[in-house]
């Protein structure tokens, strides 16, 4: 009788450890994605993406960031670890080293980074932290992914690049 209710037992707790472990295998890609709640005056001070500069691999002159919804974004600030970084808002390539020159293409929706000056720094490894500020958002959620690129490239081709970060924001609106 002992023996019966210990081959119970064993066959109780091995289906236990296997729901457990099941449940963490469904879940893993879930908390893999990132998701933040944000409040409308978060927003305003932009959303941060943080990509290491060893993801950022060397044919790579462009950042190219979008947003699902097709909400307009500007740069607001990128730093490399703890150095800010000089940015300028223009389509030409920046004459001077260590400038990062953006563009917000409202035909093909996305943020174009150029980061060609910005080579040597990303050379040495560290932390890019990108702050980017949606303008004019339509909708309770973002969804931003921030691709690599050699090049400029049109909204057709994104699908084509790796993706080096991608957030998920649900805009939290009190009322």
């Amino acid at each position: 009788m002992t023996e019966k209710r210990s081959i119970a037992t064993d066959a109780l707790w091995a289906g236990s450890r296997l729901l457990v472990m099941l449940a963490i295998l469904v879940s893993w890609p879930l908390a893999a994605q990132e998701k933040n709640t944000m409040t409308p005056a978060d927003l305003a001070r932009g959303i941060t993406m943080e990509i290491s500069a060893g993801d950022v691999n060397g044919d790579s002159n462009f950042l190219i960031i979008s947003e699902v919804a097709g909400n307009e974004l500007a740069l607001a600030e990128i730093s490399l670890d703890a150095q800010k970084l000089l940015a300028r808002v223009s389509k030409d390539t920046p004459p001077q080293a260590q400038v990062v020159h953006w563009f917000y293409d409202e035909d093909n929706d996305q943020l174009q980074i150029d980061i060609r000056r910005i080579k040597d720094l990303l050379a040495n490894g560290g932390t890019l932290r990108v702050n980017v500020k949606p303008l004019n958002t339509r909708g309770k959620s973002l969804n931003l992914s921030a691709y690599q690129s050699g090049d400029v490239v049109n909204a057709g081709q994104r699908n084509t690049l790796p993706i080096v970060n991608e957030k998920n924001i649900e805009v939290k609106i009190d009322g």
